[in-house]
């Protein structure tokens, strides 16, 4: 990898633009990002071992560019452009927390380097969590919230409740004994009875 290669990258980085305002042309981006692969083959082969959305991998690994600053030095690009990738996936985990469902942490905790990501995945994850809310309605506990996530959906399943979420009052015990286990405090909330919503609404 020389100096002008990567030169060239961000060169037709700066002419495709912003790539979530800008239509552009598919098989330029599938040309573009092989010569990026070409350039960065161990960050980018990593990436696509723990990143499963394809929708946005060509986003990540063109966005990633970005962040060198220093085009003349390539080993240090190298490690520029490593950062950048990190920085980009950080940015959609903050944007959108249900995008850590993308993650495979077991592999991302192969490699060293990645420890950084694979925290703010977790963190993620762990907030997604206790920010679900329970619903109690009539004696039932409503669990979708919880379910939607990923951690909620493992301690769910690791219950026996898989495909379920309104759970009885002993299956939600014990579904709160499990997460009060894991260290978290979910919030819970009680519908209110008709006569509750006609009262309030007067």
């Amino acid at each position: 990898m020389s100096s002008i290669n990567i030169q060239t990258l961000l060169d037709k980085r700066k002419k495709i633009g912003n790539l979530e305002n800008k239509k552009v042309n598919d098989r330029e981006i599938v040309r573009f990002v092989q010569e990026i692969s070409d350039n960065f083959k161990t960050e980018v082969k990593e990436l696509k071992l723990f990143y499963s959305n394809q929708e946005k991998l060509n986003f990540v690994i063109i966005e990633a560019l970005d962040h060198i600053k220093t085009p003349t030095e390539p080993i240090k690009a190298k490690r520029e452009y490593f950062a950048g990738l990190i920085k980009v996936l950080a940015l959609e985990i903050k944007k959108d927390p249900s995008v850590n469902k993308y993650f495979i942490t077991d592999l991302l905790s192969t490699k060293e380097r990645w420890t950084p990501l694979r925290k703010i995945v977790i963190a993620a994850r762990i907030q997604q969590l206790k920010n679900a809310k329970i619903v109690r309605k009539k004696g039932r506990y409503d669990l979708s919230a919880v379910k939607s996530t990923l951690y909620g959906k493992t301690v769910i399943e690791s219950l026996g409740f898989k495909g379920r979420y309104m759970l009885k009052r002993d299956e939600y015990d014990q579904f709160k004994t499990k997460v009060n286990e894991m260290g978290f405090e979910l919030p819970e909330e009680i519908e209110p009875t008709t006569a509750e919503m006609y009262f309030e609404s007067m």
